[in-house]
């Protein structure tokens, strides 16, 4: 999902080029400043950009230093060389569009498959083998074959090479009306494939007889559903967050808190990318959880520059102080947590900011903090108003109201009511299983409550009954998406 992000983000890319290619230049003269026949070959490069768009795709397809170093970067997320290599990435992903849509096969609405060949690990054949029918997702651009009649008996052929590993020949399908992914030609056999192209896995065969053959072939279609579900992640940490926050979430959604932090770093020693009191707020939200004392230091100032706003970014304010709260909270002082969340909560509705997902997420905070003081009833108020405020707001497939539910049910099984906090668990389960492809892990949690809430009622039945619909939603799970560099 990141590279999907990254290219939706890239998408409204605004930054000065003259500036982004200096710092491009300085990266790779920086990084190769000992060899002198690639700092040769960076004035060539330089001189290059100047001259024409036709030497983009020769940079990145050849062996050369771009090629090396954005590799590295998609497959790492590495945000030091992502960053300085945006201007080069739009530019090539335009030229790529460009061509694409000048293509005769784009204007016949021609069908084409081209081929690649790579090693996978075991965990990475694994993997396609979990998720046939579900999503594959190109971390950078790819250089493929036309010819798929020579890819399969070199895949086959490759096999005696492969240390621990599998040689794979990887057949893609592309229906070019679809625009879902895009393409240009590099030469007479080959097509370079535009970034973080995604492609729905049809099948995986072996090549040999048996399953010990270590060849395989891997069939795809390209599909806009990664682009579909990349557009609603944005959208709703947009609505929730504001516009700086997004790509950082995600970062650290994905355990890559360094890489978060420094991507807001560089927008802040820039000046690029949003006012510098929302990225000031962005960079603390990579530190919530590393140190939460760092974060809430950056908080606490992006706060008081938010406030001498003028005009006043009155969501922005809100949701920076939702975040301090939340500092304040992993630190152990629920007080100071509390007493942040309830001046948001009463700054959002003095504005009249009728963001109510914000304001049932506070409202949800309020009674967190509760809960963990011993105010069990109270907190129970707080949850049941975070239910009607969520109720209250558009519907959003990223949205985790029925979180709130859970909460209610937490606390009813700390009352001893299990069986309302049954009822209301199989409540929260059949939502979540209607609802977005990233909450499996909440079906999970409420499985385990509902059954926790069934055995203490001495309920054996519900306790199977409860158990066995996890495994019936396996087979109904929403789409995944695994990656392939």
């Amino acid at each position: 999902m990141i590279s999907q992000v990254l290219k939706l983000h890239l998408s409204s890319y605004t930054n000065d080029k003259n500036y982004s290619t200096k710092q491009l230049l300085h990266l790779c003269r920086e990084y190769y400043y000992e060899n002198k026949v690639e700092l040769q070959r960076i004035d060539e490069f330089e001189k290059s950009l100047m001259a024409s768009d036709d030497t983009l795709v020769q940079w990145y397809t050849e062996d050369t230093f771009v090629q090396r170093l954005l590799k590295k970067a998609f497959a790492h997320n590495d945000f030091e060389i992502l960053i300085p290599f945006q201007a080069y990435i739009v530019d090539l992903r335009n030229y790529i569009k460009s061509k694409f849509e000048t293509s005769d096969e784009y204007k016949k609405g021609e069908n084409v498959t081209f081929s690649f060949t790579t090693r996978l690990s075991h965990d990475q054949l694994n993997q396609i083998k979990q998720n046939v029918k579900q999503l594959l997702a190109l971390k950078g651009f790819l250089l493929c074959n036309r010819s798929c009649q020579k890819a399969i008996p070199a895949a086959w052929n490759d096999r005696k090479n492969c240390d621990k590993k599998f040689s794979a020949v990887f057949l893609l399908k592309v229906d070019t009306r679809m625009g879902a992914t895009k393409y240009c030609n590099v030469s007479d056999d080959r097509v370079l494939l535009d970034m973080a192209s995604v492609f729905t896995i049809d099948d995986i065969t072996s090549l040999g007889l048996t399953e010990l053959d270590t060849a395989y072939c891997v069939q795809l279609t390209a599909t806009n559903d990664g682009e579909k579900l990349a557009r609603k992640y944005h959208d709703s940490q947009k609505e929730i967050c504001g516009d700086s926050f997004e790509i950082c979430h995600l970062l650290l959604s994905s355990m890559n808190a360094e890489n978060g932090s420094k991507y807001f770093e560089h927008l802040l020693v820039t000046d690029s990318g949003g006012a510098m009191e929302d990225l000031l707020a962005a960079r603390a939200f990579t530190y919530t959880t590393a140190d939460p004392s760092v974060a809430i230091l950056l908080f606490s100032e992006a706060i008081q520059m938010q406030q001498h706003d003028e005009p006043p970014k009155k969501r922005d304010y809100v949701c920076t102080s939702k975040m301090l709260g939340d500092c304040y909270l992993a630190s152990g002082e629920t007080l100071k947590a509390m007493a942040i969340f309830k001046a948001a909560l009463n700054y959002a509705q003095e504005n009249q900011l009728d963001n109510y997902i914000m304001q049932a997420q506070l409202v949800c905070r309020i009674g967190q903090c509760y809960e963990k003081t011993g105010r069990f009833n109270t907190a129970l108020m707080q949850y049941e108003t975070a239910c009607v405020l969520d109720a209250k707001a558009p519907k959003s497939e990223y949205s985790t109201g029925p979180g709130y539910l859970l909460s209610i049910a937490r606390i009813f099984s700390h009352q001893e009511r299990y069986d309302l906090a049954y009822k209301i668990c199989i409540d929260a389960l059949n939502t979540f299983r209607k609802v977005v492809p990233e909450t499996h892990h909440y079906i999970q949690h409420s499985v385990r409550l509902a059954a926790e809430a069934a055995i203490k009622n001495g309920d054996l039945e519900a306790f199977r009954e409860v158990t066995s619909i996890l495994e019936k939603s396996k087979d109904n799970e929403p789409s995944t998406m695994c990656s392939i560099q």
